[in-house]
């Protein structure tokens, strides 16, 4: 019969250490949890402990992709057709200027409408 090493350590529960892992503690409030809970069913994760974790690498990596700075790729043809349609449907007998001004004000949009819009710098006061 073969006997067992004097120096063996027992198996222990739980996730293996790799020698590299941190334990680090969190406290979070029961409706983040419940979430957290509902995400890893839902995504198919082994444990509380494993889905926090990947959500923890997803979110750095959405981090540390570009930023969409400025308008849309789609933004700039758009705001060109609805400049030929104004020109096509304006008012041919006002003054130039104040057709440029009006075709200004209808494609950036009525100024009190700005402040809503989420796709756009707020303006400095």
């Amino acid at each position: 019969m073969a006997r067992k090493s004097m120096t063996a350590k027992p198996k222990r529960r739980g996730r293996q250490a790799t020698g590299k892992d941190s334990l680090v503690g969190v406290r979070l409030p029961p409706e983040l949890i419940e979430r957290i809970d509902t995400w890893a069913k839902r995504e198919g994760a082994a444990t509380r402990s494993d889905a926090i974790r990947r959500l923890v690498d997803q979110s750095l990596a959405a981090a540390h992709r570009p930023r969409v700075t400025g308008a849309h790729k789609g933004a700039s043809r758009a705001r060109e057709l609805a400049g030929q349609e104004l020109d096509r449907l304006g008012d041919q007998s006002v003054m130039t200027d104040e057709q440029q001004r009006r075709k200004r004000r209808l494609v950036k949009g009525p100024e009190e409408f700005r402040e809503l819009r989420g796709d756009q710098p707020k303006a400095k006061r």
